[in-house]
């Protein structure tokens, strides 16, 4: 028989890995320190990539900057503010995906959460119907399937004595 709260919640679990679930999961597998300091090493190479992007294309956008490097104390002189101004870019970056990684970490807890909760129901309301079938097979009901207990398999039945 169709256990209605076991359908119900399979329903809403199967909604739940559908739109989000699945990203969740997958973040919820990590401690909270291995995920920060995961998203912080993807966000270092982005970091870096889109700087230098950005500076290439400021390069491109204000070729004038580049008549400046004409002598090598000026290339340093500008060499050392774009390292300063990488610094400063890369570690307001690396700030700001330390907050938003813990952030995600932390709703992708709560709302799995409750996705848990439901799968240890549904576990939970499985063990009940099968103590309630093995209760049934043992307390004297017979399960459609099996056949009277004076009939044995491979011996003929036989017929009551007629007076």
């Amino acid at each position: 028989m169709i256990n209605q709260e076991k359908v119900c919640d399979m329903t809403k679990m199967a909604a739940y890995e559908d739109r989000f679930g699945s990203r969740e999961l997958k973040i919820c597998m990590f401690r909270r320190k291995d995920f920060v300091a995961l998203e912080m090493i993807k966000s270092f190479f982005l970091g870096t990539v889109s700087y230098a992007v950005i500076l290439v294309l400021c390069l491109f956008c204000h070729p004038e900057f580049i008549d400046r490097f004409n002598t090598f104390a000026s290339m340093k002189k500008y060499g050392i503010r774009i390292g300063i101004a990488y610094v400063i870019f890369l570690g307001a970056y690396l700030v700001l995906t330390f907050f938003y990684a813990r952030a995600q970490h932390a709703a992708a807890q709560k709302n799995t959460a409750g996705y848990m909760r439901k799968i240890r129901r549904i576990h939970q309301l499985y063990r009940k119907d099968e103590k309630d079938n093995a209760g049934d097979q043992q307390g004297g009901h017979q399960p459609v399937h099996a056949l009277p207990a004076e009939v044995t398999v491979g011996q003929p039945q036989r017929q009551p004595a007629r007076d």
